[in-house]
């Protein structure tokens, strides 16, 4: 399961990832954030991810760099 939120009017998202996940979740959640939320993020936010609680097993480097 992947979790967002935008904090500190739209400079910080967090990403809170439970449960196992996939790169192409992670992936593809990203597109969802920026298509129904882009008006509520400041260009050039940061994005925390917090995956402690997660299987990220799956999810590559590369996955990763896609992302940020």
């Amino acid at each position: 399961m992947i979790k967002r939120n935008i904090c500190f009017d739209g400079l910080l998202v967090i990403t809170t990832c439970t449960e196992k996940v996939t790169g192409a979740e992670l992936i593809e959640s990203a597109h969802w954030m920026i298509e129904n939320f882009d008006s509520l993020m400041k260009p050039g936010f940061s994005q925390l991810f917090d995956a402690l609680q997660a299987d990220t097993e799956s999810v590559s480097e590369d996955d990763i760099h896609r992302i940020s």
